[in-house]
């Protein structure tokens, strides 16, 4: 833990040239920065968190439920780790260090002096974000620091929190951001264009808390203890007609393609060069999976999903199509010289993900790098209400309408404008949603599980955006039911979390759990508390 608090987390400050409102002259990782105004670092420290969430996180949860694969015909063992299950304490040991770093930016703005109150809202968005992003530490590691957590030099190995418990505050404060919003007066300082999400539309602040909250409590959806139902279904309950998100959660500090640390991190990840070549970046190193493919193209039929002649309208804005449509490489594949079956040519991601759209390269170049960063989807926001509309009466809705809304609200991602580029033919919902709905896995009549089908649709909509979701419902639920990568182990299971990093055994290790690599694909005392 002491890395997270004595290391200069790069992009803390990467951004500042983006706008002047991002210029903060104190690093937000110094122990001073208690006495810095939070106006200065909001947007700082919301754009630090989600650089780790759409690049480490999403590449992780996108391969492992099967949506990318590496071009093994340019690079030799891409993703080995992830398709043989053989994790270790440097596995994706980014996420730990990087989130922790972002939260305690916004431990900075919470303990920041303000008797007169003037700040409330900053503080409820850095209570929202925080509680946001450390949900993620527990679904993905399970017991972790938090009490003593985010305190820099005065507790450098901070004592684990049982992730029960965690779970159980991140609802209190929920429940404290939405307070001190609603006690809002005129005279509080507006959130305005520090807040790179909501632009200061605190309404807004609240339907994510309500969709967040929701999110916490239908991960806990599998759970028989007794605390956690009766915690569950009063919660649920009490949401029932609240507003939840409805639109897309974009974030944008002003990325541009001034300099590639200004650029949306997806796109600096995986986009192109100015002149459109792929040096440098990894555009030519990740592609769609053979798996997704199929199912995109109407080829796939298993005991799961049965896509045979549909071809999804969005397959082209996710992966960029080649001469006969969507061509994907089946993970832990390799090459034909190398005695495999992989394609010579294979489909990158697409504009509609990268954002890498316009007349020209320079104009693709510029709005790629521009793109919006998303840290939610208003599709995830109605797959979550259809599923707590099906498993929970008290929570009320339609599930099927809801199911509905949240393939519409993909399609509707998919067909905004990006940057200069309008999508000459908009891709439309209506005929897709009929022509699956007696399907196998894609549609609410066709699939007599309905979860399936909801974590189906919801897998394809945010895929390759928050890849993360996808895989955690996985872990969750069993469904989407992709396959595993060829090379995985026979009778392979997915993890059910991921290892301590290195990092914590090295500064941490008074507190850290020792965990091994049996023990993560197994329930037991390590697994986190909600996973059955």
């Amino acid at each position: 833990m002491k890395k997270i608090f004595l290391l200069l987390f790069a992009s803390s400050t990467m951004l500042i040239s983006c706008n002047d409102y991002l210029d903060v002259n104190t690093s937000t990782n110094n122990p001073n920065t208690n006495n810095i105004a939070p106006s200065a670092f909001l947007a700082s420290a919301l754009s630090t968190t989600y650089r780790t969430q759409a690049v480490a996180m999403n590449e992780y949860g996108s391969v492992m439920t099967n949506s990318w694969a590496g071009n093994v015909n340019a690079f030799t063992g891409g993703y080995r780790t992830e398709f043989t299950l053989n994790f270790n304490t440097n596995t994706r040991s980014g996420i730990w260090d990087n989130l922790y770093t972002g939260m305690f930016n916004y431990n900075n703005i919470l303990v920041y002096s303000d008797p007169s109150n003037e700040y409330g809202n900053y503080k409820a968005i850095a209570r929202i974000m925080k509680s946001f992003y450390m949900q993620y530490i527990v679904d993905l590691y399970g017991n972790a620091p938090y009490k003593e957590a985010s305190l820099g030099l005065a507790n450098l190995r901070p004592k684990y929190d049982d992730d029960k418990d965690i779970y159980k505050d991140l609802l209190l404060q929920l429940d404290k951001a939405r307070t001190d919003i609603a006690a809002s007066t005129a005279s509080l300082i507006p959130a305005g264009n520090e807040d790179i999400v909501f632009r200061g539309d605190m309404t807004e602040w609240v339907a994510f808390a309500n969709t967040l909250e929701l999110k916490i409590l239908l991960r806990m959806s599998q759970s028989t203890e007794v605390d956690v139902v009766s915690l569950r279904t009063s919660r649920i309950a009490a949401l029932s007609g609240k507003p939840f998100l409805t639109t897309d959660a974009a974030i944008n500090p002003g990325y541009n393609g001034e300099s590639t640390q200004g650029q949306n991190p997806l796109y600096q990840n995986w986009g192109a060069n100015k002149d459109g070549s792929s040096a440098g970046t990894n555009r030519n190193f990740t592609v769609a999976s053979q798996y997704i493919a199929k199912v995109l193209m109407g080829t796939e039929s298993n005991t799961h999903v049965n896509s045979t002649g549909i071809l999804d309208p969005r397959r082209t804005r996710m992966f960029a199509a080649l001469a006969t449509g969507i061509v994907g490489i089946n993970q832990g594949d390799v090459t034909l010289v190398a005695g495999g079956t992989a394609p010579a040519a294979a489909s990158r991601l697409g504009g509609g993900v990268t954002g890498y759209l316009g007349v020209d390269a320079t104009d693709r170049y510029n709005n790629g790098s521009g793109k919006d960063g998303y840290i939610m989807l208003a599709s995830e926001s109605y797959f979550l209400q259809s599923e707590a509309s099906f498993r929970y009466p008290s929570f009320g809705g339609n599930a099927k309408t809801l199911f509905q809304s949240g393939i519409s609200a993909s399609f509707d991602h998919y067909n905004a404008p990006v940057g200069t580029y309008t999508f000459p033919t908009l891709i439309v919902a209506a005929p897709y949603i009929t022509a699956t709905n007696s399907v196998l896995g894609l549609g609410w009549d066709g699939t007599p599980n309905k979860l399936e089908a909801i974590m189906t649709q919801k897998w394809l909509a945010v895929t390759g955006i928050n890849g993360i979701e996808p895989f955690l419902d996985q872990v969750r639920t069993g469904f989407p039911a992709n396959p595993f990568a060829i090379t995985a182990p026979a009778g392979a299971v997915k993890p059910k979390r991921l290892l301590y990093p290195a990092s914590e055994y090295t500064a941490n290790s008074a507190n850290v759990p020792n965990v091994v690599l049996s023990q993560i694909f197994v329930v037991n005392q390590f697994t986190p508390f909600w996973v059955n």
